[in-house]
């Protein structure tokens, strides 16, 4: 932002702005952790703090670089996605919803890419358990493991359940009946 630029508030009334003082509080209560856990602001390179959209009183000005930058994001959570034999979708407008929101908040594509392979071994681990299964549909079915794999694990850990998945992909477990190819496979 420049020097000149006008901040203009989403909600004009009810609002205080938070300065030094809360800075202060924030490091006093140790409660910068938990605010980036709740989704209130995300931590940044140079112990800069972004404000989500959500909790940021001002609008925010639409910067093309960073429209460019999701919609790469987007368009590689979408690949990441269709690629699995065990997803049958099509990339539908939620996807993409939520695919934008995982950027927003900064959510790595390994991050992404990991909550896919892990959610996929599982549906295959779960196939090879039943002997039956239901094609995963939605981006959605990985919602709660986008936080799971922030965890400290092993790279090797990661390595081992990318081969489970090629593995099971390259056997009859990784066709799920009632799937479609999708777009990628054609």
């Amino acid at each position: 932002m420049t020097e000149r630029t006008r901040f203009q508030l989403k909600q004009p009334t009810g609002w205080f702005a938070a300065g030094r003082e809360v800075a202060c509080a924030l490091e006093l209560l140790s409660a910068l952790e938990e605010l980036e856990r709740q989704g209130v602001c995300a931590l940044r390179a140079e112990g800069v703090i972004e404000i989500r959209d959500r909790f940021w009183p001002y609008q925010r000005q639409c910067d093309p670089a960073a429209r460019d930058e999701s919609r790469q994001y987007v368009a590689e959570v979408k690949r990441l996605f269709l690629e699995r034999r065990c997803v049958q979708s099509s990339f539908t407008a939620a996807d993409e919803k939520l695919a934008l929101s995982l950027f927003r908040r900064g959510v790595s594509l390994i991050h992404v890419e990991r909550a896919i392979l892990l959610g996929t071994v599982r549906k295959y681990a779960a196939v090879h358990e039943n002997g039956h299964s239901t094609p995963i549909s939605s981006l959605h079915y990985f919602t709660n493991l986008f936080e799971e794999v922030r965890q400290e694990i092993s790279t090797h850990y990661w390595t081992y359940i990318a081969h489970k998945v090629k593995t099971f992909e390259q056997t009859e477990l990784g066709a799920i009946p009632g799937r479609r190819r999708s777009t990628l496979e054609k």
